[in-house]
């Protein structure tokens, strides 16, 4: 097997990868360049989670251990600084409740800072999913 690493933690088995090589060395390459000092994974609209807080679901645009950007549609009720907790759910209907600062707002899209991390574990198993799914 031939195994690809980024970023010292992920690890991804380029043999099963389908579609134009060239195109896909562009996306790894991307996905390797991130400055951030949390890998971050990135969702297409057809593969996202959801973040559920009181009665309200909110779409997932990305996710890292310690962070998460979700899109409001309409009013927008988050403030800067405001403390949140929420259950974030996956599209394999795992959950895991999370606690965090709201840290951005850029229109219809917020920014909030986890006071614990997302399991690691996870994150790889989803980016992984998303690589042999969604990358064509």
């Amino acid at each position: 097997m031939n195994w690809f690493t980024l970023t010292g933690t992920l690890v991804f088995e380029f043999k099963k990868l389908s579609g134009d090589k060239s195109r896909m060395k562009e996306k790894v390459f991307y996905m390797a360049e991130q400055k951030r000092e949390y890998f971050r994974v990135e969702f297409p609209r057809s593969y996202h989670p959801s973040l559920e807080l009181d009665m309200d679901s909110y779409e997932i645009q990305d996710v890292s251990e310690f962070g998460v950007k979700f899109k409001v549609v309409g009013d927008n009720p988050f403030m800067t600084d405001e403390l949140v907790v929420a259950n974030i759910i996956f599209p394999d209907e795992e959950k895991f409740e999370l606690s965090g600062q709201i840290v951005r707002i850029d229109g219809d899209y917020v920014s909030m800072e986890l006071a614990s991390p997302l399991p690691l574990h996870k994150i790889r198993a989803v980016h992984l999913y998303l690589i042999r799914n969604h990358m064509v």
